[in-house]
């Protein structure tokens, strides 16, 4: 308690300094800085809470100068401190956390660790990144530089997930954490909303789109738990009541974000809630699906030939269904993505065994537009699958692939066997955030600190979720529950 109150009374006094010149937010960072480092030395598990916080919290396009998310060295920063800190506050956190469980684990002498069955397919994917590393820049002269900034997301991914596996011992605190990332995002909502009206009406007529790629797909996950927390039994309705007031600016701003992959992955990730639906209440399923497809072809009728605003859903359907029709901004958007998979192949059948390795670009034997403002264009592709295969050759794609069955797998077996509650909802939107994920993946860049992160929480929430519920144990199980299909 004297360790919490000294960390608040220093944090206050710099704080205060901070604001005593708002042009300038440096001390205030700092102070926040300070504060959850000192937290998280104290309890290791805050350490999870607030690296996922404050990178979900994080849109670079409506929140300038943020920092969590940036390094120390990165004069956009409002935290940068020096050219030599080539870190970010993520890496500082995450660091600080494994160090501050390990410290409490060799306290209490308990070695176990905890995560399995996807701790070895994540531990095994890890070490493909470090063989991509060796490989790219030990032994093919790639750019260390660039290799760092490609490879940092994906071992975010690994530690975060044996963080979060370790560290959380009941199934509150996975749905603490997905309230985390819910505050987060209606804090954000905030920010980019008053980042919009700043915009004048010519700067809002040429926008293409308001936040960064991943921001979307947090916005998906958020209408999918809005429904599993609304239709699933024995929710709270605080949970039910707070959620609906933060789906409505959400949806206003994945309308202004327009992106498509994001649409298309939502209505992938509808189709999973669907199918868990359909188990554990048919008579919501019977009511919510019919619906859902009679609004949806009824949407897509009004907006097919729309070109802007509400009407992205439906050039998402129209590219999926006829590439042909789509508007020329969404053509020239296509056309880019069919020459750079083309360059992924040609590049994936030169070094079937290797790839390129990171740090290194990848071939062009047809010539890509120029998109110079993207500094890591012939590095990082919008195919985020065959990017895996790129730097980490064959082994670590089967590796990617491996994992997202084994997750699949583990994340449907737990949301049809939980019980009904806030812990069923919360799992049932991990699941969802998984698939949209890779669905995304497939078409846009996804792997970033923001998505890794909460990725790797979702991970950890469909593999442990059972376990610390008790489901399987004897006398354990919910009435009612599916065993049978569990069985199949």
């Amino acid at each position: 308690m004297w360790g919490y109150l000294a960390v608040l009374v220093v944090g206050l006094l710099i704080g205060a300094a901070g604001f005593g010149a708002l042009d300038d937010p440096f001390a205030l960072a700092l102070a926040v800085l300070v504060c959850g480092a000192a937290a998280i030395l104290v309890k290791p598990i805050l350490g999870v809470y607030l690296t996922v916080f404050f990178s979900v919290l994080g849109d670079t396009q409506t929140m300038l100068g943020y920092p969590f998310n940036s390094n120390f060295s990165s004069r956009e920063s409002i935290l940068y401190i020096h050219n030599s800190l080539t870190f970010s506050p993520v890496e500082l956190f995450l660091a600080l956390t494994a160090v501050s469980w390990f410290a409490h684990t060799a306290g209490a002498r308990n070695w176990r660790l905890r995560g399995r069955p996807l701790l070895l397919p994540v531990v095994g994917l890890g070490l493909m990144v470090g063989v991509g590393l060796v490989y790219g820049v030990g032994l093919r002269g790639g750019n260390l530089t660039v290799a760092i900034w490609e490879l940092r997301p994906l071992l975010y991914l690994v530690v975060m997930y044996v963080l979060a596996s370790n560290l959380f011992t009941r199934v509150e605190h996975y749905v603490y954490v997905a309230w985390a990332v819910v505050l987060a995002i209606a804090v954000q909502n905030l920010f980019a909303i008053h980042y919009y009206f700043t915009l004048s009406r010519a700067e809002r007529a040429t926008l293409e789109a308001l936040t960064e790629h991943p921001s979307s797909l947090f916005y998906a996950w958020l209408f999918l738990l809005a429904l599993a927390v609304c239709l699933l039994k024995s929710c709270s309705r605080v949970a039910r009541f707070l959620i609906v007031l933060t789906v409505l600016p959400t949806a206003y701003l994945f309308v202004l974000s327009e992106r498509r992959a994001a649409a298309v992955a939502l209505a992938v990730g509808f189709i999973v809630f669907a199918f868990i639906l359909f188990f554990r209440r048919r008579k919501a399923f019977f009511v919510l699906v019919p619906a859902v497809l009679l609004l949806s072809v009824a949407y897509t009728a009004a907006f097919w030939n729309s070109s802007e605003g509400a009407g992205f859903g439906a050039r998402a359907v129209k590219t999926v269904f006829a590439p042909k029709s789509v508007s020329e901004r969404d053509a020239s958007s296509d056309v880019y993505r069919i020459i750079e998979n083309y360059d992924l192949v040609y590049t994936i059948r030169v070094a079937p065994q290797t790839g390129v390795g990171f740090g290194r670009p990848f071939y062009q034997p047809a010539q890509l537009p120029n998109i110079s403002f993207f500094v890591f264009s012939q590095y990082i592709p919008h195919n985020s699958i065959l990017w895996i295969w790129l730097k980490m050759g064959y082994v670590g794609f089967v590796a990617l692939l491996f994992l997202i069955a084994a997750t699949l797998r583990a994340g449907t077996r737990a949301s049809l066997a939980l019980p009904s509650g806030d812990a069923l909802a919360v799992t049932v939107g991990a699941l969802a955030f998984i698939v949209m994920f890779f669905v995304f993946a497939y078409v846009d860049i996804a792997w970033g600190p923001r998505t890794c992160l909460f990725l790797a929480v979702c991970m950890a929430t469909c593999v442990n979720m059972p376990r610390l519920a008790g489901v399987g144990r004897r006398g354990s199980s919910e009435k009612g529950a599916p065993s049978r299909v569990l069985q199949a």
